[in-house]
């Protein structure tokens, strides 16, 4: 009842959700970019996690005497809620869910809070039975099949129960993303948004859009629809007869400051005067409000972290004190009363498990990093980091951002870096937000490589297993850089002096790029042994070739470490370096290799990436023999000694060949063992006896070895 208190006295702008929608035609990626952030008030806690199936389940509400059963079970999704110490603190009904996917990969946005017009309300009054933002993402994520199929259910509960407020919620999966929108008691209209067009909803209703009511690939909505705002005489059309949903239900004449924001930020040229007026350097009014608009010509496609930073916008574009947040008190987009950020990744052509990636943030988004989630697939969320909602201590909350938590919540760490990066604008902004770039576009690359193997994984436990590892990973990281960064904030702060503006230590400001990597995705997977170094045999004191290996990382192959190891005798597989010696300075892909002792001796490597994670190459031998000794230059055979000319003794001469012409005719074989002719044996022995033709005695020898 309370927060229904503070829907009807809050001004405007002190709501200030803002709904973000980013078609996939526009984005660099070609995957649709929507979410919402939440505003409600500074330092306010969020949690985030994982809702099991529930069985028969009923919802009710604190906002209205909404009261529903689901007969069977619900499917599994993610939420992001408030803690219960933050109400009334008995947990009954538990804080609702805000924004999550489901297993189905169904995601849910709620909720955008929008505005009906007297006349309407006068005929069709909000229902004091009707669903609510306290139940919605609840009663859908636990339901829906398809984004479809959301909208039909919230439709139909709308029909039956009644609405108790006019919102706007995104539902949405792989195929279609919908705009599902609460416009008075009864009535409803949900729209399917275009992929070529962006949308910036700062709670405003009168926001319009043109679209076929009766044509339901795009359109749903309730039957009525048309009827009540004729019965209110707000009935409103374009020049073609189309309803205008927008004017027949909207509270007209409402302007937000945050329309101007969105659309400045994607590059649209909003002109003062002209598109708003402003009067005591606040925005009173927009011309011709549009749910829907373009990018400005000179924008380029918009890449996943400009979508990300548009939740932080803050009118930087303008110069205007009335829209320009960082040179007023003017609300922004990016606001420090806002609570949490959610965006969902939308991804065609993939199975409904990883089709869609959530992008979270719990606090404020401007000094913040999103963390990638597979909703569809987590299982697990580590309570250290995210605790359950029900469990939280909120005291923190109360405090100034300089007094340590005793905890490893990351909602606390970013809401104490949000606050004292605001509270020192001049000093500690600027350098916390390029390290949070730097941090943010690392994850981001990184999730590249994260999603490449999740694509190449079968549907199952093996993907269920890595989203849950791969969430788990980029916390813990995320947690000790934010940790790190909260603690160097305060030491600055505290000793007042602010000389030289504040630079994160992990922060190489010349080269925009951490000190030490962050390595979310190697911490996932080992290095893999791309070409394995080989064994080979070599006479003692010959030249050898280097043993090498290739490697690569998951991520970062630059950062890959190399150790050699080395084990006397020949060992055909190693399990383990129990048995061998690492070798002083061998710590590059490559090892020379000592030829001077005779023996076997086995080599192999370990390579290491940034993360500390290993990979032990296959054994390498190398086998090390004696120099062969010249059969031609026996000692014990006067014949074959080459410092004696063979033809100093007659009786030493070998038999000689008899020409051509005196060659035996027909078809006799010769004897012995001789080969054939045209046998490759033969043209071997020949090819050495030519070779050494200096001495045709050895020739010979060689010959006659060869055949026996």
């Amino acid at each position: 009842m309370l927060a229904a208190a503070l829907l009807t006295a809050m001004p405007l702008d002190a709501l200030a959700c803002t709904q973000i929608y980013m078609g996939s035609d526009l984005t660099a990626t070609g995957d649709t970019y929507v979410g919402r952030s939440e505003d409600f008030g500074t330092r306010y806690a969020k949690c985030f996690g994982v809702q099991e199936p529930m069985t028969n389940p009923t919802y009710t509400s604190e906002e209205s005497a909404f009261n529903y059963t689901f007969e069977g079970t619900t499917y599994r999704y993610t939420y992001v809620r408030d803690a219960t110490a933050e109400w009334d603190g008995t947990g009954t009904p538990a804080p609702y869910s805000e924004a999550g996917t489901n297993e189905n990969g169904v995601s849910l946005s709620s909720t955008e809070t929008t505005y009906t017009n007297d006349a309407v309300l006068a005929v069709d009054p909000y229902s004091g039975e009707g669903i609510g933002e306290f139940n919605i993402a609840d009663v859908v994520l636990g339901q829906a099949e398809s984004a479809r199929d959301g909208v039909e259910l919230l439709g139909s509960i709308v029909d039956k129960y009644g609405s108790d407020h006019a919102n706007q919620i995104i539902i949405a999966d792989s195929t279609e993303t919908w705009v599902f929108m609460q416009l008075s008691g009864t009535q409803w209209c949900a729209i399917v948004m275009p992929d070529d067009v962006l949308s910036s909803n700062p709670n405003m209703g009168s926001l319009q859009f043109k679209v076929d009511l009766d044509d339901e690939s795009v359109c749903l909505h309730s039957e009525r629809l048309v009827e009540v705002a004729e019965e209110a005489g707000t009935y409103t059309t374009y020049d073609d007869g189309t309803m205008n949903v927008a004017k027949s239900y909207g509270e007209s004449g409402t302007a937000n400051v945050r329309y101007v924001q969105g659309r400045l930020y994607f590059g649209v040229d909003m002109v003062e005067g002209t598109d708003y007026t402003v009067a005591d350097d606040r925005v009173t009014s927009i011309a011709d409000p549009q749910l829907m608009f373009s990018p400005g010509d000179s924008a380029e496609p918009i890449s996943l972290m400009t979508a990300l930073r548009s939740y932080a916008a803050r009118g930087e574009q303008s110069d205007s004190p009335a829209v320009n947040a960082n040179i007023s008190g003017v609300t922004a987009i990016g606001s420090q009363r806002t609570t949490e950020t959610h965006m969902f990744q939308i991804r065609e052509g993939l199975s409904s498990d990883i089709a869609t990636i959530e992008w979270i943030a719990t606090s404020p988004a401007e000094f913040n990093v999103f963390l990638p989630v597979y909703g569809a697939l987590l299982t697990e969320v580590d309570s250290a980091y995210y605790p359950d909602s029900k469990t939280l201590d909120v005291s923190h909350t109360e405090t100034d951002g300089m007094t340590d938590y005793d905890g490893t919540v990351l909602n606390f760490v970013f809401m104490d870096i949000n606050t004292l990066s605001d509270a020192n604008r001049g000093t500690v902004a600027e350098g916390v937000r390029a390290y949070l770039d730097v941090l943010q576009e690392s994850i981001i690359d990184q999730q590249e490589q994260i999603d490449a193997a999740m694509q190449q994984l079968p549907a199952g436990d093996q993907r269920t297993a890595l989203a849950n590892e791969a969430f788990q990973a980029v916390t813990e990281q995320l947690y000790t850089k934010a940790d790190t960064l909260l603690d160097e904030i305060r030491d600055y702060v505290a000793a007042g002096d602010t000389t030289e503006p504040f630079v994160p230590s992990d922060y190489d400001a010349a080269a925009d790029a951490m000190v030490e990597p962050f390595v979310y995705a190697d911490a996932l997977s080992a290095p893999t042994i791309t070409a394995q170094p080989a064994s080979a045999t070599y006479e003692q004191g010959a030249t050898a070739d280097d043993l090498t290996v290739a490697a690569e990382a998951a991520y970062d192959s630059d950062a890959l470490t190399y150790q050699w190891y080395v084990a006397d005798g020949a060992i055909e597989s190693v399990e383990d370096l129990s048995s061998f010696t690492a070798i002083d300075g061998a710590t590059s892909s490559q090892l020379a290799v000592d030829t001077d002792t005779v023996g076997a001796k086995t080599y192999v490597v370990e390579v290491t990436n940034a993360a500390g994670l290993t990979a032990l190459s296959d054994p390498a031998i190398i086998t090390i023999e004696e120099p062969a000794t010249d059969p031609g230059t026996d000692p014990s055979d006067p014949s074959t000694d080459p410092s004696k000319d063979p033809t100093d003794d007659p009786t030493d001469k070998p038999t000689q060949r008899p020409d051509d012409t005196k060659k035996p005719t027909g078809t006799k074989k010769p004897t012995g063992d001789l080969p054939q002719t045209g046998d490759s044996s033969f043209a071997a022995v020949a090819a050495v006896a030519t070779a050494s033709a200096a001495c045709l005695g050895a020739g010979v020898w060689i010959m006659r070895r060869r055949m026996n």
